[in-house]
């Protein structure tokens, strides 16, 4: 609702605003006869809301969902005089918002269930905050939040036609125009495996493994090469795949200087990354720099995971501490595995530098994307995130591609 200074309605607003009792009410600030008296007062006022003196004069045009916490010195304001023009507006903050201290909310906005207002935030009118997600600063912006959730049938998985086993899947269109392989050695009788040998044994086309992929290979332990060999195996077919004029034995492999795997040659335009868990060997292909990450998380490394701020952002830490202790496994391995995958992607591939890449929320079904402190505010990464459980283990696989004004 908006209108001229002169017109009625907004005197008769602003003498209600006048006469008001917020003094009164502030004396009853962090007492469970806040929330009563509120209601009393035309507020709809969810159960177990803990208020601490929040200000606002407009009661009859918030609703506050059941157990929201308003700190001291928050302010809820759904009105604004701009340009002339009186404007109103409701305001709605979902069931678990927390309005940190000095947190304030201007008119027309929307806070979703659980999501977090930093302290000393201005969250701008008509912003609409995901359900889980934590914004703060002036104006507030996305700081994180968890990964929405995916639906485990995206995108859809076929065995290619260049398989040797059926335990090999290929799905695509990932995110922009990506392809991810994947395998699942125990399926393919690769699971005890140590030897080059034993891969050809068992069906695993290894001629395509040249002399520079031998070399590497023979540096790495055991229970590592065969993993890597099948990596390199999976990738040259898939690159086939996407190139039918180049035969999987003319790819080139090689390691940048940073130690990024990239395809090596003239013309050759496509970008590659590698993952593998204990079970799982995963490769992506695109067009674009390209992260891909697969792994799982122990229940008994969460603790020292979610502790360290070199992995996790202070907001991140505090928010992944109101995570159920049930779901904190499930939830650390979805962050941890797009993190990973955004560094790959971002070609610095440092485990020490996880903090800077942020997983932000979106409003769809797949994780929307991760923010890098080196990237422009406006990159919006093409990101995708799917569960594969194996053997009562669920792994994550996580997908970045950076668009080119992020590269």
């Amino acid at each position: 609702m908006s209108c001229a200074l002169l017109d009625p309605r907004f005197w008769r607003h602003e003498r209600f605003w006048k006469l008001s009792i917020e003094a009164q009410l502030k004396l009853l600030a962090g007492t469970t006869l806040r929330p009563a008296l509120l209601r009393l007062l035309g507020a709809d006022v969810g159960e177990c809301v803990f208020d601490d003196g929040c200000d606002f004069p407009e009661r009859s045009l918030v609703r506050i969902g059941d157990g929201a916490v308003l700190n001291h010195g928050t302010s809820i304001q759904a009105h604004s005089l701009e340009d002339g023009l009186f404007c109103s507006e409701r305001i709605e903050l979902g069931s678990g918002v927390v309005l940190a201290p000095g947190a304030y909310i201007h008119f027309g906005t929307r806070i979703g269930d659980g999501a977090r207002i930093e302290t000393d935030s201005f969250l701008m009118k008509g912003e609409q905050v995901p359900a889980g997600a934590v914004w703060g600063g002036n104006p507030a912006q996305v700081v994180a939040g968890p990964v929405e959730p995916v639906d485990p049938a995206e995108p859809g998985a076929e065995v290619p036609g260049w398989a040797w086993t059926d335990a090999i899947s290929v799905r695509g269109p990932v995110g922009a125009d990506a392809r991810v392989a994947m395998i699942d050695l125990e399926s393919a009788g690769l699971g005890g495996r140590t030897r080059l040998a034993g891969l050809a044994a068992a069906g695993v086309p290894v001629e395509l493994l040249d002399g520079a992929d031998r070399q590497e290979l023979a540096g790495l332990a055991p229970h590592r090469r065969v993993r890597a060999a099948v990596a390199r195996v999976l990738l040259r077919l898939l690159l086939s795949e996407r190139d039918a004029d180049t035969p999987a034995t003319q790819w080139r492999l090689a390691r940048a200087a940073s130690g990024r795997l990239r395809v090596a040659g003239p013309g050759r335009t496509a970008w590659v990354s590698v993952s593998y868990s204990a079970g799982l060997v995963a490769v992506a292909v695109g067009s674009v720099p390209i992260g891909l990450d697969v792994d799982t998380v122990p229940s008994a490394a969460v603790s020292a995971l979610v502790g360290n701020p070199e992995l996790f952002t202070a907001a991140e830490r505090e928010r992944l501490a109101l995570v159920s202790p049930a779901d904190l496994a499930e939830t650390v391995g979805r962050a941890w595995t797009l993190k990973e995958a955004g560094s790959k992607a971002d070609g610095s591939g440092a485990l020490h530098a996880l903090a800077r890449i942020r997983p932000r929320t979106a409003g769809r079904g797949s994780a929307d994307g991760v923010q890098v402190e080196s990237w422009a505010p406006s990159a919006r990464p093409v990101t995708h995130q799917w569960p594969v459980d194996l053997n009562g283990v669920r792994n994550w696989v996580s997908v970045v591609e950076l668009p080119p004004m992020a590269g």
